[in-house]
């Protein structure tokens, strides 16, 4: 097996000294924004696999969150002693204090506590409810698009208050190393559209968080064929993705 790899990292930071999610919330409030477009950030383990639920999602956003704990009292002769935060503790204690003739029991006190609050970046991988080239799955080692000729791209968005990354990596994996120039241009061409909209989209919303700051855009881009030497991107692919 021949695997083609593509990767191009992309880093937003500042026109001028200074971060651009330096605000408070600003990574959650970009993520909201992204997840409004079909653009949504998951762990590199989604369990659930099921990408169409996640447009209703309360996990993005602003919204509510309710916290809800227990506590375990410990009575004796009805009356409160102490608490505990685990059940099993409290029963441990229970059956102690019995045992040596204390009247003892445990009951159960449940909180709840509501806020509203911008909800916590999720992670750092992509998966898409919106219309896109390729097909979204969380299937394999990581979430990735798939694309009917075999290509699969592989995007990771990664948020700190100085700048923010997005990371491509395109795969093409073959049987025999044959017709390169072919599979060459199926790694640059074929993910191209749906890498230029999640780059666009991405630019617009952290432009939304600094509206008077310049952000500027870094390129690094390589191709490699696994076992052979690597090389870097021409500048007419990159521009595939970054052109307006």
């Amino acid at each position: 097996m021949v695997i083609y790899e593509r990767k191009m990292e992309i880093t937003f930071t500042a026109e001028k000294d200074g971060g651009i999610l330096s605000k408070a919330n600003d990574d959650r409030k970009v993520q909201s924004e992204l997840h409004d477009n079909g653009m949504h950030l998951i762990p590199s383990y989604f369990w659930t696999r099921d990408i169409k639920s996640l447009p209703l999602s309360s996990k993005y956003g602003y919204n509510k969150r309710v916290d809800e704990t227990d506590e375990y009292v410990i009575t004796i002769d009805g009356k409160e002693a102490f608490s505990v935060a685990y059940s099993s503790r409290a029963a441990e204690f229970v059956n102690s204090m019995n045992d040596n003739g204390f009247n003892a029991d445990f009951e159960t006190i449940k909180t709840t506590k509501t806020k509203s609050e911008w909800r916590p970046v999720r992670g750092k991988y992509f998966v898409f409810t919106c219309d896109i080239d390729g097909k979204s799955t969380t299937s394999g080692l990581y979430p990735h698009v798939r694309y009917n000729d075999g290509t699969e791209l592989f995007v990771k968005f990664a948020m700190t208050d100085f700048d923010a990354v997005l990371t491509f990596t395109i795969t093409h994996e073959i049987e025999k190393l044959k017709n390169r120039k072919k599979i060459e241009e199926s790694i640059v061409n074929v993910p191209a559209s749906d890498m230029k909209l999640i780059r666009s989209v991405i630019q617009q919303a952290l432009n939304r968080v600094n509206p008077h700051g310049e952000i500027v855009s870094i390129v690094d881009c390589s191709t490699k064929i696994l076992s052979e030497a690597n090389y870097e991107c021409s500048p007419e692919t990159v521009e595939i993705v970054m052109g307006e």
